[in-house]
């Protein structure tokens, strides 16, 4: 599953970092795990797919942000805000180990 990455254009007109102009506050890793939380705790394998599917997105958005994607972002103190944490892999690990 393709996550859309965020536009460079729409990052330089967003000067907060707490509000997004279109959709309300900006999603950081905490927001991310708390969903992978959900689905882990929804148990199935289609749930667990959902949590590693969404595990998988925040890899890549952090290798976007990593090269450079977003330039406004690195400059601010949250530029590493969608680095998965061990809390997010472990979620999916015990998600898998229940799954069957």
């Amino acid at each position: 599953g393709d996550v859309p990455l965020p536009d460079e254009k729409e990052e330089e007109d967003n000067d907060s970092s707490s509000d997004h102009k279109v959709g309300g506050p900006i999603p950081d890793i905490r927001s991310y795990t708390h969903v992978i939380d959900a689905w882990s705790r929804q148990g199935g394998v289609k749930a667990t797919q959902n949590a590693q599917k969404l595990l998988d997105s925040l890899i890549e958005i952090s290798n976007y942000e990593q090269k450079g994607g977003v330039k406004k972002v690195k400059k601010k103190k949250n530029a590493r805000r969608m680095k998965p944490n061990t809390i997010a892999y472990n979620l999916v690990i015990h998600a898998w180990a229940k799954s069957g």
